[in-house]
């Protein structure tokens, strides 16, 4: 969607469908702090992916958000 502006049109519209008739939604697949910022600047405030954190067993919770409160550039996303 960065790179492909038809790729951008699709991304765009279901936001704004999203938001329009009011439902919650979530992108999937965000690989990229830049991937969140733009879907965030469209509107979409919930995203998932592996620029997060890749599937892990309950019991590695715990250390994973010890260590993500130290990504400060994904967690000031959470300001916008």
């Amino acid at each position: 969607m960065l790179s492909d502006q038809d790729d951008m049109a699709i991304v765009e519209s279901v936001i704004y469908m999203a938001n329009r008739f009011k439902r919650p939604m979530l992108a999937e697949g965000v690989e990229t702090l830049e991937h969140a910022k733009a879907l965030m600047a469209l509107g979409c405030k919930l995203v998932q992916g592996y620029g997060i954190a890749r599937p892990m067993p309950p019991e590695a919770v715990s250390e994973w958000l010890t260590h993500w409160t130290q990504r400060h550039e994904w967690r000031a996303l959470a300001t916008l």
